[in-house]
């Protein structure tokens, strides 16, 4: 049994400004705990989001995670910052799991407990 919705193992990413190098995170705002909520609530909470990374002069930018049909999108961003901090913030937003990329390999992070799962390259995951 796999410790995540279904639909996370199969998410791909969009960096509008490049890959960032080194390690990093992957945080959302959108749909706290996978509760669908509206494009107003979702944008104000990326905004929230953004404006607590710049609060703790956390280098971010852009990261899009989407379904392979393009059917579901959020926005998010690719944080630079140690993972214990990257579970923090998304646990402030209310999120269920975190993408965390180390030396180019990408797991899957629970907020609530830290479980994680290796899912291969982020390169293979990468548009």
């Amino acid at each position: 049994m796999r410790g995540f919705p279904e639909c996370y193992y199969s998410t791909i990413f969009d960096f509008p400004d490049g890959v960032p190098g080194g390690d990093f995170a992957i945080i959302t705002a959108f749909n706290p705990m996978d509760r669908a909520a509206g494009d107003a609530e979702n944008a104000a909470a990326d905004e929230a989001l953004r404006g607590t990374l710049a609060e703790f002069g956390l280098p971010h930018r852009r990261a899009i995670g989407s379904s392979p049909d393009d059917s579901h999108a959020e926005s998010g961003w690719a944080v630079e910052t140690t993972r214990e901090r990257a579970l923090s913030i998304a646990r402030e937003f209310d999120q269920r799991a975190l993408w965390w990329i180390v030396d180019g390999r990408l797991a899957l992070v629970r907020c609530s407990d830290g479980h994680a799962e290796t899912l291969g390259c982020l390169s293979e995951r990468t548009r």
